[in-house]
């Protein structure tokens, strides 16, 4: 392998310039590492010496999405190092709007791009107010966010996470870059080695994981270890060559895909309703 790269190196680079090399040879690369990964299992640990020597000049363009409340903000912090986007308590959302940072990170160039959010209380109109504000996030990511960092609590896989993940499903190439970061680590008693198993071993969390093509990562945001911002890197770099340094075009939030989301969120608000309407009557007596 280490020949065959050589070989292309010099073709190409002699016909094309740098530019293209570069990508053929990140190209083959990462062919040859891909075949060492676990299609569920986060082994993606350190950023490789090919990610180093060529995706170290490269700007990450990183969008976070997830609940409400799950520590979407505190996470965009700890990436950054420092507290420039607004924190608060769990079960009150503070961040209303799309906030973008420009940093470095281990000599990386990153763009960041902090958003509202999937709402607590699901309609239609809250759910649709989440993806406009979503679709901004990807406009001031022009030409698009090349990861996509999707937050979600430890603790539990709701289904206000499933609905989430289901109405995300309906937007194209999302999937392609999604990276899961289960966040509130600091409430876990169990060891990060014990907890990453449990994750990989859930049934309940098959579907997610699927979605994201296996791609996850355990964070805790009220520690200063810097480490897991690094693996994290590692694995967002994998996801940039894995997709041939290509975005999420924000054209994909057009009318067919609204449609279709409309529809799950109308479908589960139809199921809860049938659900309460028949709690009730069983409470009351009535047929």
């Amino acid at each position: 392998m280490a020949l065959l790269t050589s070989f292309v190196n010099v073709k190409i680079s002699r016909r094309s310039g740098t530019t293209k090399h570069q990508r053929v040879v990140l190209h083959t690369a990462f062919r040859s590492r891909h075949i060492e990964l676990s299609p569920l299992s986060n082994t993606v640990q350190q950023p490789s010496i090919v990610s180093e020597q060529f995706l170290g000049q490269a700007k990450l363009r990183i969008l976070l999405f997830g609940l409400q409340g799950s520590g979407v903000s505190s996470t965009a912090n700890t990436i950054v190092g420092e507290a420039r986007f607004k924190t608060g308590l769990e079960f009150k959302p503070v961040t209303t709007y799309c906030k973008r940072e420009a940093c470095e990170v281990f000599g990386r160039k990153v763009e960041i791009i902090d958003t509202p959010g999937f709402p607590n209380e699901i309609n239609v109109d809250t759910v649709n107010n989440a993806f406009s504000s979503l679709k901004l996030g990807f406009e001031m990511l022009a030409p698009g966010p090349n990861v996509f960092l999707l937050i979600l609590p430890i603790q539990r896989y709701s289904d206000d996470s499933k609905l989430m993940v289901e109405c995300l499903d309906k937007y194209d190439d999302i999937r392609r870059h999604v990276i899961v970061i289960f966040t509130c680590l600091d409430k876990v008693e169990q060891s990060l080695e014990k907890t990453k198993q449990d994750v990989i071993a859930s049934e309940s969390l098959r579907e997610l994981l699927q979605f994201a093509s296996g791609r996850f990562i355990l964070f805790n945001n009220r520690i200063a270890d810097r480490n897991q911002v690094k693996n994290l890197l590692g694995i967002a770099e994998e996801v940039v060559m894995k997709n041939c340094s290509n975005c999420i075009d924000s054209r994909i939030f057009n009318e067919r895909s609204a449609i279709e989301m409309n529809r799950i969120v109308d479908g589960k608000n139809e199921t809860w309703g049938a659900f309460v309407l028949k709690s009730l009557r069983a409470r009351c007596n009535i047929l």
